[in-house]
């Protein structure tokens, strides 16, 4: 696969999760089967992305094999997500926490892969990192805050997730034009 579609595909994976936490963060309280809905569309989208980003890419950056079981994880989610709403509702923080806590790791390792390449601003996805580990935690020791907080916490962190990608798709751009 060229890195023109691996670009696209980062593209494409940032502006739909950013899209999904903006619908998340607009129906905090009620419409948990919407939002349900848009974010296991988003989530299989964002997750297949990934997916295919491994099995082209795979050979070309550190820790990969995060990005392969980031990708699984968040298909899983998604199904889950989609085909069992009333359940995904109950479980979601739960879900949640260890999903955000499996792509924080991924972002800290992405982070120090950027270190290696002397990109100047590495340190950014390491924070994006630590940020989702954390609010994974949170998730698992608090999910009745995280359950009233849903709509928000869910927003935030897929905007973030998001604004991620789109950093990924910016670098990768970047990498392709020194090439």
């Amino acid at each position: 696969m060229s890195k023109k579609v691996t670009q696209a595909l980062w593209l494409v994976s940032g502006i739909l999760l950013i899209f999904a936490g903006v619908v998340a963060m607009l129906s905090p309280g009620g419409a948990v089967d919407m939002m349900a809905f848009v974010l296991g569309l988003a989530l299989i989208i964002a997750g297949g992305s990934q997916l295919v980003i491994f099995f082209s890419r795979r050979d070309s950056f550190f820790g990969s094999g995060w990005v392969l079981i980031e990708g699984i994880l968040t298909v899983l989610v998604a199904l889950m997500t989609l085909f069992h709403q009333a359940e995904a509702a109950a479980a979601l923080p739960y879900v949640f926490g260890m999903w955000v806590m499996t792509t924080g790791v991924s972002r800290l390792v992405n982070s120090f892969d950027l270190k290696k390449r002397n990109f100047s601003k590495w340190w950014g996805m390491t924070i994006v990192g630590f940020v989702g580990v954390l609010l994974g935690f949170l998730s698992f020791f608090k999910p009745d805050l995280i359950t009233a907080a849903m709509g928000i916490v869910i927003g935030v962190f897929m905007i973030v997730q998001g604004l991620a990608s789109l950093f990924f798709w910016f670098v990768s751009a970047k990498f392709s034009e020194e090439e």
